[in-house]
Order: C-alpha cells, then sequence, then structure tokens
C-alpha cells in the first residue's frame, strides 16, 4: 500500500481505524453534516468544503486555484507536534512549488505570468525574516495588479504592533494566526485586529484540544477574528513519532489522517453557529490534496498541453494515440523544469491500452462521474479506476476505510 512505501517500518505500528469503527463514525458525521445543513450551512468545491457562507477572500482563492504560496524562510521558533515537515534549514531561499526566488521582483513577475489574484506569505516564521518578508509583499503590491489579495501566516509568537502597522501599510489583507503553537494564546491576534483588516486562526484539529478550541469561539469573536480555519490533522514522515505518541486512531488512504479530527472539526463548526460565535471553516485533507494540487497541474499543463491533447479535470494532460486497431492513452503530470518557471517538464505518470475507441468512456466519466463497466470500456477494474482518478477530481468527504 501507498501508505507503507512512505512511513515504512512505522506504518506497521500506527492504530489503523477497524471497519467498524468507521462505518460507526461515517453515520455519526452524516448525521452532523445534516444538522449543519439543517442550519444554513453550505458546502462548496464539490462538497467539500464548508462553510461556504464565511470564507476569507483569501480560502475562495485558494480553492479555485488562483492563489500562490511562498514560502519565505525554513526556520521557525515553535515545535509543533503536528508541524507536517522540518523548519531548521536556514539557507533556503523563498520558495513556490519547488521554485526559488531569491529577488522579490522576480516573484512578483512570476505572479504576473500565472495571474494570480492572491498571495500568501508562509514559513517557517515570515517574522523570523520581517525584512524579508516585508520586502516581498512591497514588491508584490508594487508590480502586481492593484486588487491583489495578500494573507500572511504565523505563529505570532514574534509580532510587534509596530511590525502590524507596517504590513497594514504595506497592503496586508489578511493575517492568519497558528495559535496552538503557544498556549492557545489570542493576545496577539487581537493586537492585529486593531491594524489588520481580517485576523483569522488557522489551526489543525487536534483531538486532544477539542475543548479548548471548542471553548474559544466566543473569545475569539469577541477579540475580532473573522474566521477560524480548522485542518484536518495528518502524519507524515517527519512527525510521525510524534503523533504516535498520542492516543488517535489513524486512517488509511491517500495520505494518512487523524481519524478523530474531521468529525471534531463540524462539532467545533457545530457548536460555533449554536452559541453565535466565530465562522469556522473545515479544510479537509481531500480538499487540500484534490483542489489545491489540480489547480497547480492545470496552470502548468495550459503551458505544455498540445493542439491534440486535453487537460482532464484533476489537471493532467491526456494524450490519446491510434496504431492500427490499438489506442493508447497516456496521461502526463506538468510539472515546473528547473529555475525558469515558464519551462514546463512533461511527467509520464500512466499508460493505458485497449482495442476499443475510448473517447466514448471518457466522455462518460467526464459528464457522469461514474466508472464504466469492465464489459463496455475494453479496461480491467482496477485500470478503470486509475483512469477515473486520474480524469476526475473527486470531492465530498473521504470514506473512512
Amino acid at each position: 500500500m501507498a501508505n507503507e512505501f512512505e512511513y515504512g517500518r512505522n506504518s506497521a505500528y500506527f492504530n489503523w481505524i477497524t471497519e467498524d469503527e468507521a462505518q460507526e463514525s461515517q453515520n455519526a458525521r452524516d448525521v452532523l453534516l445534516e444538522e449543519l445543513k439543517k442550519l444554513g450551512v453550505q458546502f462548496g468545491f464539490s462538497g467539500s468544503k464548508a462553510d461556504m457562507r464565511y470564507l476569507s477572500k483569501g480560502c475562495r482563492l485558494c480553492g479555485e486555484g488562483r492563489w500562490s504560496c511562498l514560502f519565505i524562510n525554513g526556520l521557525c521558533n515553535a515545535s509543533c507536534f503536528y508541524c507536517p515537515s522540518r523548519q531548521d534549514d536556514a539557507a533556503i531561499k523563498p520558495t513556490t512549488n519547488t521554485l526559488e526566488f531569491d529577488t522579490p521582483q522576480k516573484y512578483a513577475q512570476y505572479v504576473n505570468f500565472f495571474g494570480f489574484k492572491g498571495v500568501s506569505f508562509s514559513g517557517g516564521e515570515p517574522f523570523l525574516t520581517f525584512d524579508r518578508t516585508l520586502n516581498y509583499l512591497k514588491e508584490v503590491r508594487k508590480q502586481c495588479s492593484s486588487d491583489i489579495y495578500v494573507w500572511l501566516y504565523t505563529n505570532g509568537s514574534l509580532v510587534k504592533e509596530d511590525q502590524l502597522k507596517m504590513l497594514n501599510d504595506a497592503g496586508l489583507n489578511e493575517i492568519r494566526f497558528d495559535i496552538g503553537a503557544f498556549g492557545y494564546s489570542l493576545e496577539k491576534a487581537e493586537t492585529a485586529a486593531k491594524y489588520i483588516d481580517t485576523v483569522t486562526v488557522e489551526i489543525p484539529m487536534a483531538p486532544d484540544h477539542f475543548q479548548t478550541v471548542k471553548d474559544l469561539v466566543l473569545p475569539m469573536k469577541n477579540a475580532g477574528i473573522k474566521h477560524l480555519n480548522l485542518h484536518q490533522l495528518r502524519a507524515t514522515p517527519f512527525n510521525v513519532h510524534k503523533m504516535m505518541e498520542r492516543d488517535y486512531k489513524f486512517v488509511h488512504g491517500t495520505k494518512v489522517t487523524v481519524f478523530e479530527s474531521e468529525r471534531l472539526a463540524l462539532e467545533v463548526m457545530l457548536d460555533s453557529l449554536k452559541n453565535n460565535g466565530v465562522p469556522v471553516n473545515y479544510c479537509s485533507f481531500l480538499f487540500k490534496s484534490g483542489f489545491q494540487s489540480s489547480a497547480a497541474r492545470k496552470r502548468y499543463a495550459a503551458l505544455c498541453v498540445l493542439d491534440n491533447e486535453f487537460i482532464t479535470q484533476n489537471g493532467y494532460v491526456r494524450n490519446i494515440s491510434q496504431d492500427g486497431a490499438l489506442f493508447t492513452i497516456t496521461y502526463f503530470n506538468p510539472v515546473a523544469s528547473g529555475a525558469d518557471f515558464t519551462k514546463v517538464e512533461r511527467k509520464r505518470i500512466a499508460v493505458f491500452k485497449t482495442d476499443q475507441n475510448p473517447e466514448k468512456m471518457l466522455c462518460e466519466i467526464a459528464e457522469g462521474g461514474i466508472i464504466p463497466s469492465t464489459s463496455t470500456a475494453g479496461f480491467s477494474q482496477k485500470e478503470l479506476i486509475d483512469i477515473f482518478n486520474l480524469e476526475i477530481l473527486h470531492g465530498g468527504f473521504a470514506e473512512y476505510f
């Protein structure tokens, strides 16, 4: 399995969810979702994100794929158990999608080239290199469209009032705090609300922190915080040992996620709605891995697709060729090549062969969103599932088992 390949010997030591537990929790999730719908919650992006009524502009641009996230450095002064990657490399240059930008001017050119409507600065911790962060922000404002939406992520520990004023003067629209990094304090976020138009708290929903987060939905609103973004907690090869030290259960998938995280995030949303707390946005890993990843592929696919080829809903380039009675479907993953963001490399990731013309089958997949039967498609069941996943961008909520 993919999870075994990624996590190696650690895969055998995960506290995996059982089939009975998965079914019970999915039923409980369905009840929660119905209750949320009755309260007016709107689901978007093929049913994978809620609550659409109260998303910040940055979150909307993220889901639409019209945003660039620049990792301004590779350093952080926190040690969150849930951090997905190393944050201790002082040599890392500002980077996005494997592309390095050693000057603010080059990054602004990249933003203009792809026509992004939003830009975010992350890290690491952007306040560790505040002057660099501020310079990149100023250059985006100088070179790019006047209506571009710009936000910044921080753990808040290094934030100072004079810096908040400088960020506001430079045109920062939104600042997002990971308050889980330092004891769930709202002090810095409340201070930021005096200077920045939109202040958001963005944290993973750690099951053992559920009550703490739930108790903060009213204080957040009273502090001037406009959004609470809750992410589904997931395990990575970097944080796996810290995750396994906690009494979590885990779910198989394209990546390993924490079983309880999703349900508890939805419970926080429900509680906040009932008690007139801060608006809550739930960001599942299925949404992040689906819509964000496909958007990046589509940007690069547009630069390398040939006239006789097609960009799938999931952002892959599809080529169909014919040799006599044999049809070959080839899928390519378009990725940035080297330092020049205008050059794209096409990586061949899948090839399927059949003696039946696949055009009708592919139309059925695209229009109906269903997997055709093997008898009419000319492929095995496994091949059809693989083709379906390359063609279609999945929505809704993931199954637990």
